[in-house]
């Protein structure tokens, strides 16, 4: 719980954004994004958004130090690990030596801290495979017409031998 305001307000009610481009890659809270009754909670309060912020941010920062991440806290970290060269030095042999290379399925899902991770593992020479669909035309709900077929038929694996 959010707490030190006028009113108790659940920390997971509170979704959060982090902007990459900054070299601390603090977060924030995405005010954009919270539902109605969240949104309700806080205007009926006395207290502004600011307020609301800070409390929210040492919420996250107490539970942090308790050793409770959520991924955000946990993009934030490798952010700032992947960005401080002491740190880098630490994590990249480790990380080389155990994957030959990064597979990303769904990348258009990716927020832009995933792709700034991945973009400094990739700069450290990690190779990355990134499959996405940005059109996410295989969802007919968004109107999307089935995929067709381009050119001439034939089976996607060689038939079997007999022996």
């Amino acid at each position: 719980m959010v707490e030190g305001v006028d009113r108790e307000i659940s920390l997971h009610r509170f979704p959060m954004t982090l902007d990459p481009s900054h070299h601390s890659a603090h977060g924030k809270v995405a005010w954009d994004k919270l539902d109605y009754d969240t949104r309700q909670l806080i205007d009926a309060g006395s207290c502004n958004r600011s307020v609301w912020e800070e409390k929210i941010l040492a919420t996250r920062k107490s539970w942090c130090d308790q050793g409770y991440f959520t991924g955000h806290e946990v993009r934030a970290v490798a952010l700032w690990n992947l960005r401080n060269g002491e740190a880098t030095a630490a994590l990249l042999p480790p990380l080389q030596s155990r994957f030959a290379e990064i597979i990303v399925d769904e990348a258009q899902d990716c927020s832009a801290a995933d792709l700034a991770i991945l973009q400094l593992l990739h700069g450290a020479g990690l190779p990355l495979v990134l499959v996405g669909d940005p059109d996410q035309a295989i969802y007919a709900w968004r109107g999307a017409e089935p995929p067709r077929r381009s050119g001439p038929s034939r089976p996607a694996c060689p038939p079997p031998r007999t022996v």
